[in-house]
This record gives C-alpha cells, structure tokens and sequence, in this order.
C-alpha cells in the first residue's frame, strides 16, 4: 500500500510537471533552471554575432526570391533575393551590388541599356551588345525556328529576359557568339508563338552551384518557405550540421484550441530560442524569436546554407537564413553570412 502512494505521489508530480510545460508558459527545464546566466548572454541574431575569429552580420533583409549559388572556378557567390538586386560576394566576405536582371545560377547580370556584367571577370567591367536584330519580319514559329537556329547552335551564352511590363518587346534574348553580344528584341505577337521557347531553345552557359542546408536537406534556391530543389540523392552522405537549437524558454501563450468561446490547451507558445553554431574550432552563440508549437513539427525558419566539403578549402563563407513564416514575423528576417572577423 505504501509503495502505491509513492507510486501515485511521483506520478501525480510527473502530471502536474507535464501540464505546466504543455499548457502554460512556465519553463520547467533544466536549462531554465540551472543555464539561465549562461544563456543570457547571448546576443539576438539580428544585433550580430561574434567569436573569436568569426562574425555573422545581417546583409539582406528579404528572403523574396532567395537564390545562393558558387562560382567553383572562381572562388565567389552571388546572392539574389530583392527584385533587380543582385550580391557578388567574395571568398574573404566582401559584397558588390549590381542593379539588373540576374539569370538564375548564371555570372552575369543585365542592367540598365543592356549592359552586362559578367560577374567571372573583375568587379564593374561592363560588356556591351554589339549587334541588335530586327525581326519585325518574323511571324511565325515556323519562320522563326530556321532563323534562330542557326543563331543558337553558335551562340555560348543564352539568356532569356522576360519583361512583362514592356507591351511591345515582352522578351528579350541575349546571345553571346564568339565573345560578341547579340540582342533579338521579341513582339508581342511573336512571343505567344514561342511560349515553349525554353523548351526548344533552353539558356545556354556555364551554371553555377547551389549550396545546401544539410539539416533540412534543402538547396538555396528560391524562398525555403516555398519551394526548393528536392534532395537529389537521399543516399549521399551528408556533412554534419552544425548549426544546433540548444534550448527554448517560453515567454506566452501565443495561440489556443477554443471550442465555441470557451479557451482550451495552448496550441503555440511564443518565445526565445537559442543556437549555437560550430565553425572551425570556435561556436557562435546567438538568439531568436520563435513560435513553438506543442504537438506538431513546426517548419524550420532558420536555415544554414553550406558549400559541399571539396570546396571548403578555398572559403569559410557560409550563410545563414531567417525566414518566419506568417504569423511568426519578427525583427531580423533575411539573411545573414558568416565568416572571419580580420576579412572586411
């Protein structure tokens, strides 16, 4: 009898200790308890992060239209996330801003009166269309198709720039033949004719590399909320992550199931959540706001876009994303890199 009352004793605790973590905002964890001074010194993502020889600094503040990827021959990355904003970012860390088109995983960038940077070659060297071609007497695809071909099959470069406010030339073609630019300005009656020209005619170059979330498994290609590349392989062998969720501390309830007016369990919670991040040696310790829920995985709103292990030699440039989705919107969304403190 006396072993049933303890036993009952210690699972009444047992309860009651799952109820306060589950239906209210009391932390009851040993981190709350005995981690709590350690914890407070860690910085919000948003105000930067440093180490010893490390940083992480906020550079973008929209994640609309995300899209990292490396140059392998090059040594460089181009980020592309606000509209007509285009990052060049070197292996040390240090960012130019182009204004213009971007084609995605390409190195060049189209902008005003048709100049073209070629983001392989040096910073603000600007090449020009040389040759512009009327087709005003083509009308159709079959017209076309002969005309273009002979164009295509030479050309080493081809871009495809859609402009759906230009009512005349919704579609411009940019081909480089023989270190020449050529631009093939496309009617508006002529561009229906062409709807699958992407398909007969894809861009031609060289294309550069996405990196990868390795936890989340996904590429840095377009808003991670949204869409992004399918894990190629699920047998590749994957690099360690290493950006880890240490702890969580609730501040409120955030939401509720209610049935008719009556307030039922709390769904979400709304608090901090702190990382830790290894890099080479050292760990960058930050903080963020989070909505937590209680019974469902949440989606992840922090990402880590690294380079594949073979090319980790040549740059420690990583980048971090934030990226709360509705409901969850907080200071610091957008993102972020990471790298030496001695480079830029």
């Amino acid at each position: 009898m006396k072993i049933k009352k303890i036993t009952l004793f210690f699972g009444g605790i047992i309860l009651l200790l799952i109820i306060l973590d589950k239906c209210t905002s009391v932390n009851i964890t040993s981190a709350s308890i005995f981690k709590k001074k350690e914890y407070k010194s860690y910085p919000f993502l948003k105000d930067g992060v440093n180490s010893e020889n490390y940083e992480i600094k906020h550079i973008v503040n929209s994640n609309y239209g995300l899209e990292i990827v490396y140059d392998t021959m090059n040594n460089y990355f181009i980020v592309d996330t606000e509209y007509l904003s285009t990052q060049k970012i070197n292996y040390k860390g240090e960012i130019t801003v182009y204004r213009g088109y971007h084609p995605k995983q390409s190195h060049y960038v189209i902008g005003e009166n048709n100049v073209i940077y070629n983001l392989s070659k040096k910073e603000n060297q600007k090449e020009f269309v040389s040759k512009t071609i009327n087709i005003d007497h083509i009308k159709t695809f079959i017209d076309w198709f002969g005309f273009y071909t002979s164009y295509y099959e030479k050309a080493d470069v081809v871009i495809y720039k859609e402009d759906i406010n230009n009512k005349t030339n919704p579609l411009f073609i940019y081909l480089n033949i023989n270190n020449k630019w050529f631009l093939i300005p496309i009617l508006e009656e002529l561009e229906d004719e062409l709807s699958n020209y992407k398909n007969d005619f894809p861009a031609k170059g060289q294309k550069l590399i996405y990196l990868k979330d390795y936890n989340n498994k996904l590429y840095s290609k377009d808003n991670p909320s949204r869409t992004s590349l399918p894990w190629k392989n699920s047998k590749v062998k994957t690099n360690k992550e290493n950006l880890k969720m240490k702890f969580f501390t609730k501040e409120f309830v955030y939401d509720r199931y209610y049935l008719i007016y009556f307030s039922l369990n709390p769904i979400r919670f709304k608090g901090v959540a702190f990382y830790n991040l290894e890099n080479n040696g050292e760990v960058l310790k930050f903080k963020n706001t989070l909505h937590k829920s209680i019974f469902v995985k949440d989606r992840p709103v922090l990402y880590h876009f690294t380079l594949p292990q073979q090319f980790r030699n040549k740059t420690q440039i990583s980048f971090i994303c934030y990226d709360p989705y509705i409901g969850n919107r907080v200071d610091g969304e957008g993102l972020y890199i990471v790298k030496r403190r001695n480079e830029n």
